[in-house]
């Protein structure tokens, strides 16, 4: 009896080793087609534009939009840190502004009193001289202040160059982030049903012990969602306009309850006012507003006189403190026209074809809309 158990277990021992390497064996078949069906299955998906990653499947244009969700970040700087700059030279240019006038006003005052002054009296002799000094000492500040406007506007000019740059890579950013966002979308729609594709989450579930979805990725809703909120931020309408022969007329709102027609005439610097409109609009000139020259289109050079409107609307676009001209008695039949210091203030696109004028705004990008920030107080 102790014989036959011994041979038993001599057996069983001799059995065990080619047991163990048969296990291994089969074990190794096992993962060597698990590994066969992973990238069988992974083949199959990056076929219809989908990738496996630890997280879940993607497409693969999602780093694309995750790159551009960077970079938009770092674009809404720029442009909101170049308008701040620019809304501070257009208050800077504003003031220099001020002061040219408020200097012209005075020279009119002492020119006046000069006048008036006897010069063959004595007493008046003084006075006399007095404001010679006075209009001397005048003429000579304007003339600094025009040579410092002159170096102030060019600064201005390109600022707002800078400004608007930034504005449309911004916007195209985002425009781009749309059409890539809603490629993925219709990715993920168009292959929810898909069988094959179905069939091939399967083998990859099994073969990895995982479970995989085919459903959007919570990086690319976080994307989505967040293109939505900057999307939310650009105020964008695509304005009739009528149209007369080649020309495109806009209505205009002044100051709230002002409307008036004007010409949309990118080419031209500012608002322009016949003196006539500008009377009918509640804009009254002023002793000291600021005589300008003006080119006209077919070349004529007039005389105009800067003013300010308050506020300037056309459908939804708002702008305040425009600066407009009021044109001379050589262009009483002008018609008013709708020029950049209103338009400039937005991305516009001037549809000839289909008489429309597209406007885009972007909240808090426009410098027209920026507030002066005043330092606190120190306490003491």
């Amino acid at each position: 009896m102790a014989a036959i158990l011994r041979k038993k277990f001599l057996m069983r021992c001799l059995l065990s080793p080619i047991a163990l390497w048969i296990v291994l064996v089969l074990s190794g078949f096992s993962t060597a087609a698990a590994q066969s069906d992973e990238a069988s299955a992974k083949g199959v998906l990056e076929g219809k534009g989908f990738k496996v990653r630890s997280g879940g499947i993607v497409t693969q244009k999602e780093a694309e939009l995750r790159s551009a969700s960077k970079q938009v970040t770092k674009l809404r700087k720029e442009l909101f840190t170049t308008t701040r700059e620019l809304a501070g030279m257009q208050r800077g240019s504003d003031q220099l502004r001020s002061q040219i006038t408020y200097l012209q006003k005075q020279r009119v005052q002492y020119s006046t009193q000069l006048a008036q002054v006897n010069v063959n009296n004595r007493a008046s002799v003084k006075l006399n001289n007095q404001l010679v000094g006075a209009l001397n000492a005048i003429e000579g500040q304007r003339e600094l202040l025009l040579g410092q406007r002159q170096m102030v506007d060019d600064t201005l000019a390109k600022a707002r160059r800078g400004w608007s740059e930034a504005r449309e890579d911004y916007l195209q950013l985002v425009l781009d982030m749309r059409v890539v966002a809603d490629e993925v979308q219709e990715l993920y729609d168009a292959h929810a049903g898909n069988a094959t594709l179905q069939q091939a989450i399967k083998d990859l579930n099994k073969a990895t012990g995982k479970t995989y979805r085919l459903t959007p990725s919570r990086g690319f809703l976080s994307s989505v969602k967040r293109l939505k909120a900057l999307e939310d931020d650009v105020l964008s309408e695509s304005i009739q306009l009528r149209r007369q022969g080649n020309t495109l007329y806009a209505m205009v709102v002044v100051n709230g309850k002002y409307k008036k027609e004007m010409v949309v005439d990118s080419g031209a610097s500012l608002i322009c006012l016949p003196a006539s409109v500008a009377k009918d609009l509640g804009v009254e000139l002023g002793s000291d507003s600021p005589i300008i020259q003006l080119v006209m289109a077919d070349g004529r050079q007039i005389e105009g006189r800067l003013v300010t409107l308050g506020e300037v609307r056309v459908g939804k676009f708002v702008v305040k403190n425009v600066e407009a001209a009021v044109l001379g008695q050589a262009a009483t039949a002008a018609e008013p026209l709708l020029g950049m210091s209103y338009l400039g203030n937005f991305k516009f696109e001037l549809d000839a074809k289909a008489g429309t004028l597209d406007m885009v705004n972007i909240e808090g990008a426009n410098p027209a809309e920026q507030k002066e920030t005043k330092k606190p107080r120190r306490r003491k």
